[in-house]
Parts: C-alpha cells; structure tokens; sequence
C-alpha cells in the first residue's frame, strides 16, 4: 500500500475523533487586575494600553482608574486607562513524540492519541480565527517548528509529524526546555502534550519559567498499563522504549502493589508541579475513547488555571 496514502487514512481518521470546543482564555497574569472570559473576536475591554481619559463615573470601571495620574491633577480630575481588546490569542502547540509515547495497550497508542489531541487544540483554534504555531519535540532535540499559521495550514504538517515522528537519537534528556525557549515573548496560549515522564529538574525550571509569562495548559497522556501490572500470576518482560533495556518483572500481588504506588507517587508528585506553577493540566488515558470528550470540553470551555 501506498505509504502517503496510509499516512493520509491515519489522518482522517484522527480528524474524526476531533472534540469541537472553543477556547476560552482567563490570562492568569492579569487575573488579579481584570477579569473576563473571550470568545472569538474580543471587542470589549481588554489588557492592553491604548489611551488616558477622564473617567466617567456611569459608564467606567472604577478599577480603570489611574491613582498616580488622578493624584497629579490635586484630585481636581480623575483619569482612567482605556484598554483594547485582543484582537488574536497566539496560541502554540507543543507535542512530545519520543520513543515512550509509542506505547499503547487497548484503543491507541499514547502517540496517536496525542495526535488526537492535538487535532483538538487546533480546530479549536481554527473556530476562533486564531492563529497555531507548532513544535515537535524528542530527546534533545526540536524536530518541527511550524510558526503561526492559519490552523488549516498547520492542521496535516502537525498530524504527520506526530503520527510518522522523526528518529531518535536516543538521548536521555528531552528537547522540551528548546521548544519552550523558542516560544515568543509575546504572551501566548501553550499546550504541552506529552506522558511527561522522567522530567529533570532543567524541564521543570524551563516550565516554570515559561508560565510565568505564557499561560500553559499540559495534556498527560498516559496508558492503563503504566499504571498497573496486569491481575495475573507469571513473568512479564518489560522494555524501556527509550534505552531499549528490558527487565522481567514477576507478577506477584506485592510487585503489583509496589508498581502501582509507584505510579501513583510519580502523578502526585506531577500535579504538585503544575498546581505550583498554575499549570492548567488535564490526563487522558489511551483506552478512554469518548469518555474523554466531557473533560476536555470543560478544560477548553473553562478559563482558569486551577486544575
């Protein structure tokens, strides 16, 4: 069979499992100042600077009263700041396609449902007439960079990418901290997918920095048996997809149990991370299917950066 055209089957039928949202935007670095949602094109106010004018007590917010200018007049005027609105989110997707995310048990593997996901984010952008930037990322290396396009440009190059990732060269650190160091000044709307396991501590300071000036939302994939040994007696031989070690594990009630906490200590440990840096983040588990739809319409319709 054709590959191109095995490539282009994948891809629709990736584009079938599409969740249709929109994206609703709360910019956590203003949340303290301003406060409001964005649907599509904003029009009313905004955070960005545009004039001074004299505040008018029936139609002005008192909190866009300017104190240093008011004070500078004796309090003979009372000034406040107009604002305009955005008039487009940037909005960046970041996908993970090391060796770990070609693993999957039951419906997908974690890269194909990554692929899923991202498709997500971008028709999500597309219904907002915002425009997509895309990243792909693994080992040390940043492998995609497609820079701000309409979302129907960048939809087929991000879905090939992902679903026929480049080669690894098998290093052990990932090219996260490049592809957020790549990311505009500009203040933008990241989603990070990835299973975003084994994170060093350069990734996490890489994160932490970028959501100081970016608001970013992180997209856990992961696969049923990452978190759990099968209920079974036995041997089971497991391999490290990144190093290509392989180990036997005996399937007894206390390696299961020693397996399964461990997971669970690594997810607690993650969310800690991410609540910490007001990191929006959402798992989704391969063999979910459409149970995942509810939870991803709430993370896209929802602002906030509380998870």
């Amino acid at each position: 069979m054709d590959p191109r055209k095995t490539l282009e089957s994948e891809i629709d039928a990736v584009l079938e499992r599409i969740v249709p949202a929109v994206l609703e935007v709360d910019w956590k670095s203003l949340h303290a100042l301003l406060t409001g949602m964005r649907r599509s094109k904003l029009t009313g106010p905004g955070y960005d600077f545009d004039r001074i004018k004299e505040f008018d007590p029936d139609s002005d917010d008192p909190r866009t009263i300017m104190q240093a200018a008011t004070a500078a007049t004796g309090g003979q005027q009372v000034f406040a700041k107009v604002t305009y609105g955005l008039r487009e989110i940037p909005i960046y997707v970041l996908v993970d396609v090391n060796k770990t995310l070609e693993f999957g048990t039951t419906r997908a593997t974690k890269l194909r449902l990554c692929a899923e996901l991202a498709a997500s984010v971008i028709a999500a952008a597309e219904e907002t007439h915002d425009r997509v930037g895309f990243m792909a990322y693994s080992n040390n290396n940043v492998h995609t960079y497609a820079r701000l396009n309409a979302p129907s440009r960048v939809m087929f190059e991000a879905l090939s990418t992902i679903l026929r990732p480049p080669s690894s060269d098998g290093a052990q650190d990932s090219g996260l901290d490049q592809a957020l160091a790549m990311l505009p000044h500009k203040r933008s709307l990241v989603f990070i997918i990835s299973d975003f396991l084994n994170l060093t501590q350069a990734q996490k300071e890489a994160l932490s920095d970028a959501g100081a000036v970016h608001d970013i939302v992180a997209l856990v994939v992961q696969d049923k048996r990452e978190r759990e040994l099968p209920d079974t007696w036995g041997r089971l031989d497991i391999q490290d997809l990144r190093s290509g070690k392989r180990k036997t594990v005996w399937l007894t009630r206390a390696n299961r149990r020693k397996y399964a906490e461990a997971f669970a200590d690594h997810q607690r440990k993650l969310a800690d991370f991410f609540g910490t840096n007001l990191i929006r983040h959402l798992t989704v588990s391969t063999e979910e299917g459409d149970r995942v739809i509810p939870r991803l319409l709430e993370l896209f319709s929802t602002p906030g950066y509380a998870s």
